[in-house]
């Protein structure tokens, strides 16, 4: 969840439609303190809303060079930037707090990156093999 209208938006509908569930809605956010670019505080006025269960992640130089390398292996193409790297982060978190690989707003039906035993290689991306199907909701 970034913060903005999208995100925020399917937050609140998930939300609604699990009313009266026990359980919670997760939510994962890569965050930037002292960027003025960074949506925590839209972020958290959401998930306090809500009540949902957040988690958070802030990538960071020294861990990036840590993983390199598995996330190069991982990505399997040439990178325009760094910004993937926060997802890579996001992917992490989920798996560290048992959630099963999830599709971003990235491509609509990738996986994200991180996933190591569920990500697509450079090649499956290239031909289409071993996507996801769309979910329309």
């Amino acid at each position: 969840m970034c913060g903005g209208m999208d995100s925020s938006s399917i937050a609140m509908l998930v939300n609604e439609i699990n009313a009266g569930q026990a359980s919670s809605l997760y939510t994962f956010t890569s965050t930037f303190p002292g960027d003025s670019r960074d949506e925590r505080a839209y972020v958290d006025a959401v998930v306090t809303s809500i009540q949902a269960t957040p988690h958070f992640v802030t990538p960071d130089a020294s861990r990036f060079l840590e993983e390199m390398d598995h996330f190069l292996r991982i990505d399997d193409e040439p990178i325009g930037g760094l910004s993937i790297y926060a997802g890579y982060c996001i992917a992490r978190l989920t798996r560290e707090a048992g959630v099963p690989p999830l599709g971003t707003g990235g491509t609509g039906r990738c996986r994200t990156p991180g996933q190591s035993d569920m990500a697509t290689t450079g090649e499956e991306r290239r031909t289409g093999a071993g996507a996801l199907p769309s979910i329309r909701v």
